[in-house]
């Protein structure tokens, strides 16, 4: 059974992932941290979050709003950014 902390990580992916208008599913692979928390911050001051997340859980979440996943296309830690009615430009 899932430790409590996975729980509630579950059921708040899971709702983000409900309540989205788009997704974008992307690996970070190669970026620095620095990198990634620029990218986190340029997203956030459009509306827009950002998450990285256990391949594991967001298939989970995925497959609980009706998506499949192709073998191999979550390897790893995954990022998932959730759109809700934005535009989003990347600089």
């Amino acid at each position: 059974m899932p430790n409590v902390v996975k729980q509630m990580m579950m059921r708040e992916l899971t709702d983000a992932l409900s309540d989205a208008e788009g997704l974008v599913i992307v690996s970070l692979a190669g970026l620095t941290v620095a990198e990634t928390e620029g990218l986190r911050v340029s997203l956030a001051e459009q509306g827009v979050r950002l998450r990285v997340v256990r391949s594991r859980l967001a298939r989970i979440a995925l497959k609980a709003r009706g998506l499949e996943t192709p073998d191999g296309m979550l390897a790893g830690r995954v990022t998932v950014i959730d759109v809700e009615d934005h535009a989003v430009t990347f600089a």
